[in-house]
């Protein structure tokens, strides 16, 4: 977890930078209430009470009521009525009928309330009436409540509400009664009539089945045991038919199991003692033959008269089997003649049950219908008292006299009342605004966020001023814009080339105090600018006169051998598998001179026989396992050895793990940071993440800032850019200003600025003494930053 605390502090900052958001929420928000609220006006709420409560026609309606139903419910159904636009209808009619409220003159009383309703106008009076119903406790007693603009209209809508609710449950109880009236005289007569023709129907049954009723019992149950066993003799001849029908051979015979048929034929007896001889005799000549197989040949005499000998017995078999299924067949045909004669006495037999059950469903009706006829003339009778009876299932139990006055509050009250919602809501913005802004604004709060100085501002590249020192020759408009980011060889006059000599200042001093090499320069995410700004730091550390080595470890998007126009192998991953050697992989100015580069932009400006490269070479599938190796570490000792100065270049820390593995083995790490690409979280984690690794993260790099210094003391307001040209006047005029800042940053996009406090006056002297005596590495980085930073658009990685 981060360790910036958010505290008081850092609440003022960001309410001070926001305080036009806490001006101006106020006065708008106060202002839009002023003018949209209206200008109150007192209303009066008067009410009436009534007793809400459920009648029953008898004692029986009563039970049943009291055990099957819930008073609340009735009471909020009422409730709801009351302020149904059906009562409103009735109410508005009654204020119409009154004649003191305008409001209400466009209303006819006599008119109906579908017609009221069908009109627009006339139904927006309707809902103009505040109506309003409350349980009391948990009593049967409702209030209902009206609210209007004078107390005079207040008590007489909460009155006219009670009667148009009292007039309207009569009404609709009286309906309801002289609903059901009409249904149960209607259901009498139905019923009446089905009595008389189930009578009728139940004496023609009884004439029409009077034989079959007086059938005696005893002759039922001898007849029914005798078709039973009719009926099993019958099926198992079928099934004894439909046994002997698959029967072809011998040997299905001897596996045949007939079923039991007890018929006492002597025929079928006769035939099946037949079969079983026939059967023995089989048996045994098949024996014989099997016998007469064992010595002689199925030619041989015997052996053929005992096959012609079974054979003769199978037919004899065969036409035994179709005898006996021709008597099993006859007997059928038999049963069958029989099934038909007795078929009428079965049917007799069976109709009984079904004539007595058709007797009793007659008889059963006829009861219920009478039942059914003397309960509708009992309630017929009930309906009839309660109609006569009259008695209310509402009633008035106080009117509405006097009506209260409510006082709301004034328009100034609600004003007061946005300006301090206008005020938390700036609050709220100024925190949103606050939070939507990532990066860190000021370059000391890079350094206290971080725990780290930053080493170097980076200021805005100028691309199209650098094109034009660079000599273009047969190069293409893409080689161009890779070389144009060479700022510092090609353009060493602009604010970049100085910014990166500024660092190299800090970076050679602290390196020579410590007795360090080799300099890793990562980010936390893509588009940071590390690959521009290892370039150009390591040109003018060339330029220095240092034998300067840039290792370009980024191999999953490599920028070096692009800047300097070479080709990208052979390179680091070649000498890491093997492919090549040391000496074959180091590029020199010799081979900038070949390359794109050329002979005439090599020698424009001094310092690059001092730079040695060491591009990226091919692509490989497993990147950080490679430089991962004991091979990579090798080969960063051996360039120690020979360099004055090693700068590696490697891949972000947050998307891969080659930051994480190449910054422990480098000296120092220098983290780019480009303000408003990255939040301050993912800044924050990078840095854990190199540390935790065991890197040695001595500063931060801010790319792509464009400085300008904003200083307002007494009356005059001082501009200073950041740039080469002649020395303008301070303190000069606004319009000035303005067209000298258009010159500047002409077919550039705005971008957000950094704050920075420019040092007092009195501290200026000793600032100045301590920058030339370099003691501080710190103190000499914050001096050096030339007032507020604004970012840009920094090419590189």
């Amino acid at each position: 977890m981060a360790e910036f605390e958010f505290n008081i502090r850092d609440i003022y900052r960001i309410l001070r930078r926001r305080k036009w958001v806490l001006v101006i929420s106020p006065i708008l928000v106060g202002a839009l209430t002023y003018f949209i609220a209206p200008q109150p006006s007192p209303t009066y709420q008067a009410e009436a009470l009534v007793k809400i409560s459920r009648v029953a026609a008898n004692m029986q309606a009563l039970l049943i009521e009291a055990l099957s139903y819930y008073q609340g419910d009735n009471i909020e159904t009422q409730s709801r009525i009351i302020t149904s636009q059906l009562i409103k209808v009735r109410v508005a009619r009654g204020l119409a009928r009154l004649g003191r409220y305008p409001e209400f003159g466009e209303i006819d009383p006599d008119l109906s309330d579908a017609e009221i309703l069908a009109d627009r106008r006339l139904v927006d009076v309707v809902e103009g009436i505040d109506i309003a119903a409350d349980r009391k406790g948990d009593s049967d007693i409702v209030g209902i409540t009206s609210l209007a603009d004078s107390e005079a209209l207040a008590v007489d809508t909460a009155n006219i509400s009670t009667q148009a609710f009292i007039q309207y449950n009569r009404d609709q109880r009286s309906a309801q009664i002289e609903q059901a009236l009409a249904f149960i005289q209607q259901r009498i007569r139905e019923t009446e009539s089905g009595l008389t023709q189930a009578e009728q129907d139940l004496r023609q049954f009884k004439s029409r089945f009077a034989a079959s009723l007086i059938l005696p019992e005893s002759d039922r149950g001898g007849l029914s045991d005798q078709i039973d066993r009719h009926r099993r003799t019958l099926s198992n001849l079928n099934r004894g038919i439909e046994q002997l029908e698959r029967i072809s051979t011998v040997e299905e015979y001897l596996s045949y199991s007939p079923f039991y048929i007890d018929l006492n034929d002597s025929l079928i007896t006769q035939l099946e003692r037949q079969l079983l001889d026939f059967v023995s005799q089989m048996n045994k000549l098949r024996s014989q033959q099997r016998n007469l197989l064992q010595f002689q040949t199925e030619q041989a005499q015997s052996v053929v008269q005992n096959k012609a000998a079974i054979e003769e017995l199978q037919e004899r078999v065969q036409e035994t089997i179709q005898s006996l299924l021709l008597r099993y067949k006859g007997i059928r045909s038999e049963l069958q003649a029989e099934s038909q004669v007795l078929q009428r006495r079965i049917q007799q037999v069976e109709d009984y049950p079904e004539t007595q059950r058709r007797q009793a469903t007659l008889e059963r009706e006829v009861e219920l219908k009478a039942e059914a006829l003397g309960e509708l003339q009992k309630r017929l009778q009930d309906a009839e008292i309660q109609k006569a009876g009259e008695v209310e299932e509402i009633s008035l139990v106080e009117s509405a006299r006097t009506a209260i006055a409510n006082l709301p509050p004034t328009r100034w009250s609600k004003v007061a009342v946005g300006l301090i919602l206008g005020l938390l809501m700036g609050g709220v913005f100024a925190f949103i605004l606050e939070s939507l802004d990532t990066s860190i604004g000021t370059i000391e709060g890079v350094e206290s966020y971080l725990k780290v100085p930053v080493l170097g501002v980076i200021p805005h590249m100028n691309q199209e001023a650098v094109r034009k020192s660079i000599i273009p020759g047969r190069l293409s408009e893409d080689n161009l814009a890779e070389l144009s980011a060479l700022c510092s060889h090609f353009a060493p006059g602009e604010p970049v080339s100085e910014a990166c000599r500024t660092m190299r200042t800090h970076l050679d001093l602290l390196f020579k105090r410590n007795k360090w090499k080799t300099l890793l320069l990562t980010s936390s995410v893509l588009q940071e600018g590390k690959s521009t700004t290892s370039s150009n730091l390591a040109v003018v550390f060339a330029q220095s006169g240092l034998r300067t080595l840039l290792i370009d470890a980024d191999l999953r998007r490599p920028q070096v051998h692009k800047t300097f126009g070479l080709e990208r192998s052979p390179g680091l991953s070649d000498i890491l598998l093997g492919v090549t050697d040391w000496d074959g992989a180091i590029r020199s100015i010799d081979d900038l001179i070949l390359g794109k580069f050329g002979l005439e932009n090599a020698h424009l400006n001094p310092g690059l026989e001092y730079l040695f490269l060491l591009s990226a070479g091919r692509s490989v599938d497993n990147p950080s396992e490679l430089l991962g190796t004991d091979r990579f570490r090798e080969l960063l000792q051996r360039a120690a050895r020979e360099y004055d100065f090693v700068i590696v270049d490697v891949a972000p820390v947050m998307p891969v793990a080659d930051a994480s593995v190449l910054a422990p083995q480098a000296d120092a790490t220098l983290l780019a940071y480009q303000i408003g690409r990255v939040s301050r979280d993912v800044v924050f984690r990078s840095k854990t993440r190199l540390d935790g690794l065991g890197a040695n993260v001595v500063g931060i790099v801010m790319n792509d800032i464009e400085a300008e210094i904003d200083y307002y003391r007494g009356f005059q307001h001082y501009d200073y850019s950041y740039q080469y040209g002649p020395e303008t006047s301070v303190g000069k005029g606004f319009l000035d200003r303005f067209r000298s800042r258009r010159r500047t940053d002409s077919g550039k996009a705005s971008r957000p600025q950094a704050e920075y406090r420019p040092p007092s006056v009195e501290s200026r002297p000793a600032r100045r003494k301590e920058q030339q005596e370099i003691d501080d590495v710190l103190s000499l980085t914050r001096d050096k930053d030339p007032g507020k930073q604004k970012r840009g658009n920094q090419p590189g990685q």
